[in-house]
């Protein structure tokens, strides 16, 4: 589970944007990548959500509803 400690600096500095930012892919010599951002509300919590490459497929097409729902 995100620690959230690195956006929790910028929120109390008074950023209210902070996105969170995934990879995937064999990068840019290897083949494609794709990236993507998603912002929260600092209150949003996810169960289940962490860095793509530890979850399988499975989890992470289960979590996309609920990230999709709950972004900003």
């Amino acid at each position: 589970m995100p620690t959230f400690e690195i956006e929790q600096r910028y929120w109390t500095r008074g950023y209210r944007w902070v996105a969170g930012v995934d990879e995937a892919g064999r990068g840019c010599l290897a083949g494609p990548v794709v990236a993507a951002a998603v912002v929260f509300a600092p209150e949003t919590r996810i169960a289940g959500l962490d860095d793509s490459k530890k979850l399988t497929p499975t989890v992470r097409e289960g979590l996309r509803d609920r990230i999709v729902a709950k972004a900003l």
